[in-house]
């Protein structure tokens, strides 16, 4: 049996306790339950009342931390070998598998000893799961094995790695990546690689090829053909433009991301032109960051809500791949879990992610709002 000391694994006890899997332990003493208080802690606000049952409003106030021991798993040697994760990683082992799933469901990054100096961030975002699950609950473990099966593994490192990155611009284009990756691999599983009627869709793409060949598009095109070979263009260069003046039948990628939205009921299944609106967002910011870098243009909308509004949608891109890889492929039931599907769903309808209004709410504006309406209305 081989024992590790783990870091920065914040798994909510505040007493002894351990958590026995079939091939693995987490024991965790009462000393570890204290240094949860020396974790790096961001800003928060807690919604509760005082002793007279009044609503009240905790600010809670960030903490720099350090990395301390907050647990030690033993694996059993039948089991200590190489991963479930990265089968054909020799560097990976099973221990690496247990703390990248630990840091997803916490959203910090859990590191082993030789790791802190070389990888370590106390930047954290929250995970997919409530405080109190390792709690109540225990992850099926050998169901991480179908990460790799489903060819997700490295989109499941990077969504890991992402919630570690004070970063937009990186944090959106781990997102971007992941999400394009996981609705390509659902849209080949589920046939939606190419539209219905596919087969009569390219008929008619043919008949209108013929027509196009009568047509002055045509001629147009044969007449720029003649200025590039005039001007000596290279032959590959002008066959790469003419590709491109095509008629594509095969869906794009914010049709199959609609799909695998709806599929899951992430999205609403009556459609309107609002909703895919909003779905259009995504699709904005993915383009942006992925070929400039940068955030979307728009000269009717300042820079700084162009940055919360990119930074709103980046969050709800991260809930959609936390929600899919926890639900879905982890099999867990957790509460945050339902309400996360619920969050992602009703931005689609309304415009609004964790009950604040992305397109016309200022994070300080939301804040007031809620904070008002729990101390005023008893409400959230």
């Amino acid at each position: 049996m081989k024992t590790y000391d783990i870091y920065n694994f914040d798994h909510g006890f505040t007493t002894h306790c351990t958590i026995t899997t079939d091939s693995f332990r987490i024991i965790i003493t009462d000393e570890h339950c204290l240094n949860l208080k020396k974790l790096p802690k961001h800003s928060s606000f807690t919604f509760t009342r005082d002793h007279n049952f009044e609503p009240i409003v905790v600010e809670n106030s960030s903490q720099e931390g350090t990395f301390t021991i907050t647990g030690v798993i033993e694996i059993d040697d039948q089991f200590e070998g190489k991963s479930l994760l990265f089968p054909k990683e020799l560097s990976r082992n099973y221990i690496y598998d247990i703390t990248l799933v630990l840091s997803f469901l916490t959203g910090r990054y859990v590191y082993l000893e030789n790791e802190i100096d070389q990888y370590s961030s106390k930047f954290y975002l929250d995970g997919p799961v409530t405080q109190d699950f390792f709690v109540y609950k225990q992850i099926k473990y050998e169901n991480i094995q179908k990460i790799s099966q489903l060819d997700l593994d490295v989109q499941f490192y990077n969504t890991v790695k992402s919630c570690s990155i004070n970063d937009l611009l990186s944090l959106t284009a781990y997102c971007n990546s992941s999400i394009d990756k996981i609705c390509t691999n659902w849209s080949k599983k589920n046939g939606k690689t190419k539209f219905e009627k596919s087969e009569l869709l390219n008929s008619l793409r043919h008949k209108a090829i013929e027509h196009v060949t009568d047509s002055l598009c045509s001629k147009v095109i044969i007449k720029f053909r003649k200025y590039l070979k005039n001007e000596k263009i290279d032959d590959e260069v002008i066959r790469d433009i003419e590709a491109r003046v095509r008629i594509d039948t095969s869906p794009s990628a914010i049709h199959k991301l609609k799909a695998f939205l709806k599929y899951y009921d992430l999205y609403p299944k009556e459609d309107n032109d609002e909703n895919s609106a909003k779905l259009r967002w995504i699709n904005v910011i993915r383009n942006r960051v992925a070929h400039e870098g940068d955030l979307p243009k728009d000269k009717k909308i300042p820079w700084m809500t162009r940055a919360e509004i990119t930074s709103n949608i980046t969050i709800l891109m991260l809930s959609i791949i936390q929600w899919y890889f926890a639900k879905i492929i982890l099999g867990i039931e957790n509460y945050r879990l339902n309400e996360m599907q619920k969050d992602i769903k009703n931005y689609f309808i309304s415009g609004k992610f964790r009950n604040k209004d992305i397109f016309n709410e200022k994070y300080e504006d939301y804040r007031n709002r809620i904070t008002n309406e729990w101390i005023e209305n008893n409400k959230l």
